[in-house]
């Protein structure tokens, strides 16, 4: 079997490409704060607002005990 040269993409097709990375970048929010804060009070709003955007959360919670996931899992099925 031969083995497969990789091709170098033209000037014009790279430039083209970079264009295209820079038009399909995704605007990220970093939500953080001490407790109580309203942290989860803000998230839910964000969640349940008729805004018409896809959102994704990611959540890295500390503690031995997790409360944050409850809330915001109870906030979404109710809004269902």
């Amino acid at each position: 079997m031969e083995e497969e040269v990789p091709v170098q993409p033209t000037e014009k097709e790279f430039k083209k490409f970079i264009k295209s990375v820079k038009r399909s970048k995704i605007p990220v929010t970093v939500l953080t704060g001490f407790l109580g804060c309203g942290k989860t009070t803000l998230l839910n709003y964000i969640l349940r607002s008729a805004h018409g955007k896809k959102i994704a959360v990611i959540e890295n919670e500390f503690g031995e005990i997790g409360v944050d996931d409850q809330l915001v899992n109870k906030k979404i099925m109710d809004a269902e």
